[in-house]
């Protein structure tokens, strides 16, 4: 079982009542999240563990949700997101289930017993498409019965999307997720860029951020960026991209939802694609 690093709990839970709660999951990029909603969406419980240096695996799975009581509980729902590097974006009415592995040709080698999943992102009309191990599959389904399965970036780019910013001009936000980067793109109502990558240092960061610049031929010193995950104001990756862009900020999802207590606990935009997946 993963150490825990993170673990809060409001006064307002109830673990009887867990049967009208909903639990949302992150799993994997090195850890294992979940926080617990009260139906009046009210977030109850954040609990977050560090995975083994072997990452997610039915091992892992099975350790955690075997051990933490309150993951056994019965919830009124479940949603399960899976962090994995390797994903492809596609129009959704391009998109052929029967092909799906074909999307992800050009970039992954999908190994013998992988399952490819994929979800809808119908604000953009797209259909984010991913590779699960299909042992990791049967594993995540088993331990939370009837989960809904979404991947790390259906909800990075709806919550994203929720926060207003891309209402009248181009928005570029930056997220990192143990050891990697995803940088989104977003204008009007046009997905117009998104990407995964591994990085070691500042400058992988800052690299991956001004390429998405070029790509979408953005003026680091006319369009800011929003930044959320593992980073800190006083790290070298914020001040490596303060360099090249003129406004840098951190996400500030609090006014989304209702936090409580535990606002006051945690800086909330390192945890944004967890909350995020309140979205989907």
């Amino acid at each position: 079982m993963g150490e825990v690093i993170t673990d809060i709990i409001s006064p307002a839970f109830e673990k009887r009542n867990t049967n009208n709660y909903e639990l949302s999951i992150l799993a994997g990029m090195g850890s294992f999240d979940y926080v617990v909603w009260s139906a009046q969406q009210e977030l109850l419980v954040l609990r977050r563990y560090r995975l083994p240096s072997s990452g997610l695996s039915p091992e892992a799975v099975r350790a955690v949700s075997g051990t933490d009581l309150l993951l056994r509980s019965p919830f009124r729902a479940i949603t399960l997101g899976v962090a994995t590097p390797a994903q492809a974006i596609v129009p959704a009415r391009l998109f052929n289930k029967a092909h799906a592995p074909q999307y992800l040709s050009h970039t992954t080698a999908l190994a013998e017993g992988t399952d490819v999943l994929d979800n809808r992102i119908d604000a953009f009309g797209a259909q984010l498409v991913y590779p699960l191990p299909s042992s990791l599959n049967v594993s995540l389904r088993k331990a939370f019965p009837g989960c809904r399965v979404f991947h790390l970036g259906s909800a990075l780019i709806e919550g994203q999307r929720r926060m207003g910013y891309a209402a009248h001009q181009p928005a570029l936000f930056g997220h990192l997720q143990g050891g990697y980067f995803c940088v989104t793109v977003i204008e009007g109502g046009s997905l117009q860029y998104f990407s995964i990558n591994p990085v070691q240092h500042a400058k992988d960061i800052t690299y991956f951020l001004m390429l998405a610049y070029e790509q979408c031929q953005l003026n680091p010193e006319k369009h800011g960026v929003y930044l959320s995950g593992a980073l800190a104001e006083d790290s070298d990756a914020f001040r490596s991209i303060k360099r090249y862009v003129l406004q840098v900020q951190f996400l500030s999802p609090g006014a989304y939802f209702k936090l409580g207590q535990v606002q006051k606990e945690l800086q909330l935009y390192q945890y944004f694609s967890l909350l995020s997946l309140s979205f989907v």
